[in-house]
């Protein structure tokens, strides 16, 4: 998943600059690049945004360099939760689709990304009950 490389780049920033500024950083630029100075100047948008300690940080270990801040987009992290949630609850998969707004194909596919990732066993857990639930019978509202 693309996002635990996001998530690997904040951590390695929050070890930097801390976790609050780096949050702060990636919300505020979320996505796009950036440009890290090699020089403090207190009118910097860094240093309003970040403050000045946080900002002294960053260009003692990130100065000079071009930052690709991820966005940080946890909804899909919060999906795969639900998902493994619900499945517990054996509901069909269009009614889990529903709840959590993705389509049974997009459940596959979130399986599919954790076994690539090599989260086999949490894979496991939802491909399990995507199975049983997968031949429940339709329940509707």
């Amino acid at each position: 998943m693309a996002m635990i490389c996001e998530l690997r780049f904040f951590e390695a920033l929050a070890a930097d600059i801390g976790a609050g500024p780096a949050l702060q950083l990636c919300a505020f630029f979320s996505g796009r690049s950036c440009y890290v100075p090699e020089e403090f100047r207190p009118d910097h948008t860094f240093c309003k945004l970040l403050g000045e300690h946080a900002f002294l940080k960053l260009i003692a270990t990130r100065g000079g360099e071009t930052l690709n801040p991820p966005a940080l987009d946890l909804k899909p992290l919060r999906n795969a939760g639900k998902v493994l949630l619900l499945s517990r609850h054996k509901l069909p998969v269009r009614t889990v689709a529903n709840i959590v707004g993705l389509t049974p194909r997009r459940i596959s596919q979130l399986i599919d990304e954790f076994r690539r990732e090599g989260m086999t066993e949490f894979s496991a857990l939802i491909d399990g009950a995507y199975q049983d639930f997968q031949s429940s019978p339709e329940v509707e509202p």
